[in-house]
């Protein structure tokens, strides 16, 4: 495929995925801090990654200069001078996940600040890395507490690296497997009951292969992450993933079981059904701490009464504007259900895709797709993508530091009201701020 084609091929694949087919102490603080992150204010929100789905990264492609000895430097550069306390390193390994699939899986994790490898560029060379991200780069002295992010329906891993490289020049891992059998390359709609239960157990998956090291892995990779401290987020189908990863239970309607009943063994979807037994389902990770959802689907396949009575903090992020993933039917049906402690991050008048890399792929989306994604990205949108970025990022930290850390500080970012003066970004929270 031309270079041309597959970049716009893969710029599709990462707005089209609609659902269901050291910490900053205040908020304040957060924005002084993200603002180092970036390029300006254009550009606040970074680069897309997305290789993995989408056949590979460009360092192998021979269609960049990502690999010159030039690149690396600049690459290294570029994490030197955005004021966090480490450089970003990008692992890429494969892991066993159920169903016998096999998952393509990106790690970032924090490296020394220079560090200089293989500079890393996503999109077949379209996206830079925000943050100077490099391949063949040992990390910094860890362990660290881990991340594990989930993807959009249709979506690949890296398509929020604001997000994810943010977290790991902060000190986490985070590991994102690609759901094979519903990411962009891959999606096949006969088998959404299946990905539906496979999800959480992918992340389950993606997390124990980082303390099980496997041939040709570096040898560092046993000890880099704390998989005891374990925090969870996604986008989108992800949010719903990361809902059931903490362990709130799955109560699908009886209209939307498949019908397996004289089916033989050997259909992947009968038997993931048949593996996992009769609804309700528990599909969560004991070792979960806390959960990031950002606009995430499917509240209303969740059991009621777990929703009211789960024991890991939910902390999540939704935009008022968001059609996919409506507002009140999602986000503010599940804050409303859910005991203390929970927060909610607002953002009036944002987007499904102000989660991801909308402004970057702009140029190359789909007709359908193009207007809102340009009305996201116009210096005088309310909330910029670049403030979306800037609150997702910090609340994502915020949360983390607090359960994974014990930094009490944290807890401020979840004051009620206007989030850091960023305008159009507003935070709830109940059982948080003491």
């Amino acid at each position: 495929m031309h270079l041309l084609t597959r970049r716009t091929a893969f710029a599709a694949a990462l707005l089209y995925f609609p659902a269901c087919a050291a910490s900053a102490p205040a908020a304040s603080t957060a924005t002084a801090d993200a603002s180092a992150t970036t390029d300006g204010a254009a550009t606040a929100d970074g680069a897309v990654g997305g290789d993995a789905a989408a056949g590979g990264g460009d360092t192998s492609a021979g269609e960049t200069a990502t690999g010159s000895d030039a690149s690396a430097d600049a690459s290294a550069d570029t994490a030197s001078s955005t004021g966090t306390p480490f450089g970003v390193g990008l692992l890429k390994v494969e892991v066993a996940g159920p169903g016998g699939r096999k998952l393509p899986t990106s790690i970032w994790y924090p490296t020394a600040v220079g560090a200089k490898g293989t500079a890393v560029s996503y999109g077949f060379g379209l996206f830079p890395s925000p943050l100077g991200a490099q391949e063949g780069v040992a990390p910094a002295k860890g362990p660290f507490p881990t991340v594990a992010f989930s993807h959009g329906n249709q979506g690949v891993p890296e398509q929020s690296v604001f997000l994810t490289e943010g977290l790991a020049a902060r000190g986490y891992v985070v590991v994102a497997p690609e759901h094979i059998g519903n990411s962009f390359t891959t999606f096949d709609e006969k088998l959404f009951a299946a990905v539906t239960l496979w999800r959480p157990k992918d992340l389950s998956a993606a997390v124990d292969r980082l303390t099980k090291p496997q041939a040709g892995d570096p040898p560092w990779l046993a000890g880099l992450a704390d998989t005891e401290k374990l925090a969870v987020t996604g986008h989108s189908f992800g949010g719903y993933t990361s809902l059931a990863f903490a362990g709130i239970v799955v109560s699908p309607p009886a209209s939307a079981m498949p019908k397996c009943e004289g089916v033989a063994k050997g259909d992947p979807v009968c038997d993931a059904v048949a593996a996992a037994g009769p609804p309700p389902w528990n599909l969560g990770d004991p070792r979960c701490d806390v959960a990031i959802p950002l606009a995430h689907a499917l509240t209303a396949g969740f059991d009621v009464k777990s929703l009211a009575g789960h024991k890991v903090p939910i902390v999540l992020a939704a935009a008022t504007g968001d059609k996919l993933t409506p507002y009140k039917a999602e986000a503010e049906a599940a804050y409303k259900a859910m005991q203390p402690p929970k927060a909610l991050l607002t953002l009036t008048g944002g987007d499904h895709f102000s989660f991801a890399q909308a402004c970057e792929l702009a140029a190359v989306a789909p007709a359908n797709l193009k207007a809102d994604l340009e009305k996201l990205c116009k210096p005088g949108a309310v909330p910029t993508i670049a403030d979306s970025h800037t609150a997702t990022l910090f609340t994502t930290l915020a949360a983390c530091d607090l359960y994974l850390k014990g930094d009490e500080a944290a807890r401020a970012t979840f004051a009620n009201g206007s989030f850091a003066g960023l305008n159009g970004i507003s935070m709830a929270s109940e059982g948080i701020v003491k």
